[in-house]
């Protein structure tokens, strides 16, 4: 029984987003400015940030569309050397915390 845990675990099953050890995501929640919902956004550090053109820091832009097809938000986000956010951009809504996200009545991930 323990092997199809481990293998479940490893597949990615049976373990919520951002709660194995090994996961490297940058997590930010975006509230729409049009229908109140809130998104979890995940931004793989590796993979999905490029660099500026300054050659200081790194931005990422994303698309959010929550399931009705009116919830769309711009993101984009700035991060120094150390891949820390410094600075971001939100068309069609706004970054809120975590614990607005937890308390919120939809369940949607990005």
């Amino acid at each position: 029984m323990g092997f199809l845990k481990r293998l479940k675990q490893m597949l990615g099953q049976g373990v919520s987003a951002g709660s194995r050890p090994d996961d490297i995501g940058l997590y930010f929640y975006v509230k729409s400015a049009a229908t109140g919902n809130i998104y979890k956004l995940r931004i793989n550090p590796h993979n999905d940030l490029s660099q500026e053109d300054s050659g200081k820091g790194y931005i990422v832009r994303k698309v959010v569309v929550g399931k009705p097809g009116y919830d769309r938000m711009d993101v984009e986000l700035h991060f120094n050397e150390g891949r820390k956010l410094i600075h971001s951009t939100v068309k069609g809504g706004e970054l809120v915390d975590e614990a607005q996200y937890q308390s919120r009545p939809n369940l949607d991930t990005v």
